[in-house]
This record gives structure tokens, C-alpha cells and sequence, in this order.
């Protein structure tokens, strides 16, 4: 439940930047808020604790560290995440080493709380070597002052409630501990979501790339076979895209591959699987999808290329050709369709390019008549 803040952050009120920066700052986003409005709970729950009995002096510093989380949360939410952190980290030592230091006694374990610090600047500053050592180092020093140090008399000097107060802190900090563990496995994950997306994603088309067919290709292949369901392939080749480079620019030849990737994106379901198969080829798989259909898509998208403009390059116009095979019932493995697929596409060029063939030379026009 205490990711909610994590699935709420929105790229766009972030600076525009690289995935794993956005990323890292949509996380620090996230915790920022969660430990300002988990301190502040901390807080109300101990001034709870004090008011029943009657423990006015530590009402009184509780009372004046609770808004000041509520602060840092209504910042961190406003988007203030650089300077809320820091402060953040600074408060939250702050209370828990004046708790112990002067306020009650060390049998109360305020000091307790200064433990999970090191824990959390890992996970706040993965960038901020030296910071977060000096944060850590400071914790644990401030720690061990107030576990084995000579401590001035306390505010509050009575031990009568020392083992109701030893006990809570002792169990809202492993609450915080297991927290942490499981932001920190969160994160872990995140990053290999993200490594797994960035090794399998074409950078310029945003297209999935030829690695991830080969990855999940046969599972398709397994799936429609053992449902008794069509399967079809699409290669794609975009007519003398060479010239377009000499003739244009590599600018424009990336444009080109960008704006394609759009289409693409667009003309399919999300069941499909849409790929750059290497430098100007692409690879469709169309699950459920027989002979016919995957014809008449493949002339959809011929013309949908045929018709693309280009704002700074107006008189440039591109064509593709594209090759359509079926999965066969004797047919083994994937490869074998796109052996075949990438057969009708050498049909589709050897007729004149921009145009649509199948393994067998026939054209959409040629099985409508």
C-alpha cells in the first residue's frame, strides 16, 4: 500500500532527462513523501502516547516536529524533492538523538530510530557518495553516544514508562527497517524491468528489437499452435532507404525510422508484437490472424507508409515493400515462417517493389479475384 506514492508520480512533472535519472528522481519523489507523512504519523502516535500520561514537555517537542513534517510532505508533493530530502534526513536525526539526549531517558530507545538511517540515505542518495556517509556516520555516531555515552539529566527523568516506550520504539523501527526492505526490493526489480525493457527496445523507433522476437518468438509460436490458432509474419523493407540517406542526410533517415515507428505503433494490437528486425527491416507477428487478413493489413500498411510526410523534409516521400507468410501445420518453430516471410518479401521487391506478397508470389489483388 505504501507504494501508492511511487504509482502516482507522473513523468511530466519531472525534468526532462534520461529513463534512469526520471526513474531515480521519481523514486526519491516517492519516498520523500511516504517518510515525511510516516514521521508525521510516528509523531502523532507518540504525542497520543504522551497526552495519556501526561507528558507535557514531550508533547511540546513532538508537537513542534509534526508540522514541520507535514511541511516537507506538502513540498515533496509540490514537486521540491532536491532540498525536502536533505532536510528531511537532518529533522529526523534531530528528533530521535534530542529524544534520547534530553528529553527521557536512554531506557526509552528513542535512539533506536537513528539506525535505520543509513538504510534510508542508500536508498534516498544512490548518486550522493560523500552525503550519504556523512549522514550514516552521523547516525550511528549520535547512536552509540546516546546507547553507551554519559547523557545529561533528561527532561523528563522518571522510568516509570520506559518499557511501554522501549517496546513501541522498538517495534515502529522494525516496522520502518521491513519498510525500507521492501522500497529497496521494489527498486530492485525496477531496475531490472528497466535494464530488460532498454536491452530489448530499439532506441530510435521505440520499437521492440530483434533480441526480444528471438526471447519470445517461439512462446508465440507454442501458444498458437497448441490453441489451433493463425499465426502470420509481416517483413518489411523500406524501398532504396540507402538513397534516402546519400540523397538527404542520415538526419532524415532517422526521421524516417521514427516517424515509421509511430505508424507501426499505431496500425497494431497490443497482441502483436512489432519489431526492427535490423537497420531498415521490420518484423510484424499477427496472432489469430490467417492468410487473407494478413494480406489485406500488410496493403493497409503499405499505403499508411506510401501516404507518411515529412514536416522538415516536404519533398520526401518513402515506400516499402512487405512479405507475408503462415504458419504451415507441418511447421516446427518460428524461424521457419520468417525464412519464408522474408522469401515473399524477396518476391515483393523482385516485382517492382512497393508491394505486398505472400511465399507463393500472390498479391491481396490476386487472392480477392
Amino acid at each position: 500500500m505504501f507504494l501508492w506514492y511511487y504509482s502516482g508520480v507522473k513523468s511530466d512533472d519531472l525534468p526532462d532527462t534520461s529513463g534512469s535519472e526520471v526513474l531515480e528522481r521519481s523514486r526519491r519523489h516517492a519516498l520523500v513523501c511516504f517518510i515525511s507523512i510516516l514521521c508525521a504519523g510516528i509523531s502523532v502516535l507518540n504525542i497520543a502516547c504522551f497526552a495519556f500520561f501526561g507528558l507535557s514537555a514531550a508533547i511540546l517537542l513532538y508537537g513542534a516536529y509534526l508540522p514541520l513534517y507535514l511541511l516537507l510532505w506538502f513540498l515533496c508533493r509540490r514537486g521540491a524533492v532536491r532540498y525536502t530530502a536533505d532536510t528531511l534526513v537532518i529533522l529526523y536525526i534531530s528528533n530521535a538523538s534530542l529524544s534520547t539526549l534530553f528529553m527521557f531517558p536512554q531506557s526509552y530507545g528513542f535512539h533506536f530510530y537513528l539506525l535505520i538511517i543509513p538504510a534510508v540515505v542508500w536508498l534516498l542518495f544512490p548518486r550522493k557518495g560523500a552525503l550519504k556517509y556523512i549522514y550514516s556516520a552521523s547516525a550511528i555516531v549520535l547512536f552509540f553516544i546516546c546507547e553507551f555515552g554519559k547523557l545529561p539529566s533528561a527532561v523528563i527523568e522518571t522510568s516509570e514508562y520506559g518499557r511501554f516506550f522501549f517496546g513501541l520504539n522498538l517495534l515502529v523501527f522494525t516496522g520502518e527497517f521491513m519498510i525500507s526492505i521492501r522500497f529497496y526490493s521494489s527498486f530492485i526489480r525496477q531496475d531490472n524491468s528497466h535494464l530488460s525493457t532498454l536491452a530489448s527496445t530499439d532506441s530510435l523507433t521505440g520499437l521492440k528489437n530483434r533480441r526480444f522476437l528471438d526471447e519470445t518468438g517461439e512462446m508465440d509460436f507454442r501458444e498458437m499452435r497448441r490453441d489451433e490458432k493463425d499465426l502470420s509474419i509481416i517483413m518489411l523493407d523500406l524501398d532504396h532507404f540507402k538513397a534516402v540517406n546519400d540523397s538527404w542526410g542520415h538526419d532524415a533517415g532517422d526521421r524516417v525510422l521514427e516517424a515509421l515507428g509511430g505508424v507501426l505503433k499505431k496500425a497494431f494490437r497490443s497482441a502483436d508484437k512489432v519489431c526492427r528486425y535490423g537497420g531498415e527491416e521490420f518484423l510484424v507477428l499477427l496472432k489469430g490472424t490467417g492468410p487473407r487478413d494478413s494480406l489485406r493489413i500488410a496493403e493497409e500498411l503499405r499505403r499508411k507508409i506510401e501516404a507518411m510526410d515529412f514536416p522538415d523534409y516536404p519533398d520526401l516521400k518513402i515506400t516499402a515493400s512487405l512479405g507475408v507468410a503462415h504458419m504451415e501445420k507441418d511447421e516446427t518453430g518460428l524461424k521457419e515462417i520468417i525464412i519464408r516471410a522474408d522469401k515473399a518479401l524477396y518476391y515483393a521487391k523482385a516485382g517492382g517493389r512497393n508491394c505486398v506478397k505472400d511465399d507463393q508470389n500472390n498479391s491481396i489483388a490476386l487472392l480477392t479475384m
